[in-house]
């Protein structure tokens, strides 16, 4: 009598196998290779350079807006009192339209 297979005993096979290699390996390679770059990650914020580095990054950004601000309001100011050199005091007669 042939031996008949049930629905449990069929398995498709793999859609692309290496010979050499088990099937899902590569699944598995992923999934380690995933959690070793996590582990790394992880690592790297345990160490104390990490905090100084992200300090020092914050700290050169808020001067770096610092000056940008300042140097805007002094130009505004400079542009303010420059200014007054374009068109003549209030009363004074313009030779210019005349």
């Amino acid at each position: 009598m042939p031996h008949s297979t049930t629905a449990r005993e069929t398995v498709p096979p793999p859609a692309a196998t290496v010979p050499g290699r088990a099937p899902g390996f590569w699944r598995r390679a992923a999934t380690r290779l995933r959690l070793t770059q996590l582990r790394d990650h992880a690592r790297a914020f345990g160490q104390p350079v990490t905090y100084l580095g992200v300090a020092m990054l914050v700290f050169l950004y808020c001067a770096l807006t610092y000056l940008i601000v300042v140097d805007r309001k002094t130009a505004e100011y400079d542009a303010g009192t420059r200014s007054d050199n374009l068109w003549p005091a209030p009363g004074s007669v313009d030779t210019r339209l005349s």
